[in-house]
């Protein structure tokens, strides 16, 4: 399908839909700046420093200059023999998963003038590429895992392969384990690179679509089913913690600071709190009105690719909202789910907090920022809090009932 073909029936799609995603286009992050020239597709990009490497499909590897994220500018730019899907990033090089014609290997010690240096073309289509010291780990979709040797990036050679059922379309690695998306997740032992071997399958409704892994964590975008969180603490026995259902399907999922940075195909970008596991809550978003596909996070930044652009987009507020501790909460001690949300004026906020908890603190309401603007009175028991939001602009507020050792969070999001 052409594409202005795809991009007309989005905005019809758009234009009869009876409800909108959202009240508002951002809500706690905010647009730096946006790529527009990258000639073609943006794929899963990687950065070192200032420069940001992008692929763009069929028009090769651009490298762009971040020193001054309100005004990037392209450096340098290399044109790849196939469609350049994905990026990683190591020492002087730069691995590309270059889809129809394998892995590309730019020497980008120069980011004015990239060279490729090496190739391997792998027997099917190279979707995703990471890099850990010498090997270099690629999710080849219908073949499954393939491990390079890339001690001589000018030499590159396979020194161990391993076959899937599905189609493997993202990777990460920790420890000595592989973790793939492939119709949902699987772990792959790599202690032994040239026997590599599937330890746990775990399907998923979804199939999945992309992950990240931080500390003892995998974050899974899941498709159509949103984001999952799964605790990888023991490898061979991954348990799911908690999910997320986004508004549309989530494609592409990044992780800085227990916040998933998740690019859905329709157009919206969200950060996610995954601070407690099991209970995950938007902490922000922004709608880029195109068709989302990846996202990278640079700490605070989420580099968004979204049709034909690049967009820098900024997370503090996001990032800074308050959180609940890790530890599971007893059921005695519950802030329920406000409403209406959004709210207009008023927010009614039901919760319990019984004896066992009655050195309780405070219903407190904070802005994004972790400033408090307002304290509620409660008793001991089952009851409802009214806020009224008197005074204060539209905008993201969050609502804590604070306990002696205890806390539960909720977002509300007031409309004017």
């Amino acid at each position: 399908m052409k594409h202005n073909n795809l991009f007309a029936i989005l905005i019809l799609f758009l234009a009869s839909t009876p409800t909108v995603l959202h009240a508002q286009d951002s809500l706690g992050v905010t647009k730096i700046s946006v790529v527009t020239n990258v000639w073609g597709q943006p794929g899963k990009v990687d950065y070192q420093g200032s420069y940001v490497y992008v692929p763009t499909g069929i028009s090769g590897l651009r490298i762009v200059d971040v020193s001054n994220p309100a005004q990037p500018r392209e450096t340098g730019f290399i044109e790849t023999e196939g469609n350049a899907l994905w990026a990683d990033v190591q020492g002087n090089y730069c691995y590309v998963a270059d889809e129809l014609r394998g892995v590309r290997i730019i020497d980008v010690t120069d980011p004015v003038e990239p060279v490729e240096v090496g190739f391997y073309n792998t027997d099917s289509r190279a979707r995703a590429v990471v890099v850990r010291d010498t090997l270099c780990f690629v999710a080849d979709n219908s073949d499954g895992l393939r491990i390079l040797s890339v001690a001589d990036p000018a030499n590159p050679y396979e020194v161990g392969y391993r076959d899937t059922d599905g189609a493997t379309v993202s990777l990460a690695l920790s420890g000595n384990y592989c973790y793939l998306v492939d119709v949902g997740l699987r772990v792959i032992d790599i202690s032994e690179p040239t026997d590599p071997r599937e330890v746990v399958h775990i399907t998923t409704p979804g199939a999945g679509r992309d992950l990240a892994i931080e500390g003892n964590f995998c974050y899974f975008a899941d498709g159509v089913l949103g984001v999952k969180v799964f605790d990888i603490s023991e490898p061979l026995r991954p348990r799911e913690t908690g999910m997320f259902r986004t508004r549309t399907s989530a494609v592409g999922i990044s992780v800085f600071n227990k916040r998933m940075y998740v690019a859905t195909g329709l157009g919206c970008f969200h950060v996610i709190c995954a601070e407690d596991s099991a209970r995950l809550y938007e902490a922000g978003y922004y709608l880029t009105y195109g068709l989302s596909y990846t996202v990278q996070a640079m700490d605070n930044i989420a580099l968004v690719s979204d049709g034909f652009s690049l967009y820098l987009l900024d997370c503090s507020v996001a990032l800074s909202a308050p959180v609940s501790p890790l530890a599971p909460q007893p059921s005695t001690f519950v802030l329920g789910a406000p409403y209406p949300n959004p709210f207009n004026a008023t927010v009614t906020i039901p919760y319990s907090s019984y004896s066992s908890y009655s050195s309780y603190s405070s219903l407190t309401i904070y802005d994004p920022s972790g400033r408090q603007i307002d304290n509620l009175p409660i008793t001991s028991g089952s009851s409802r809090a009214v806020w009224r939001a008197d005074g204060v602009g539209a905008g993201t507020y969050f609502v804590r009932l604070q306990g002696e050792d205890v806390s539960q969070s909720q977002r509300v999001v007031l409309v004017r």
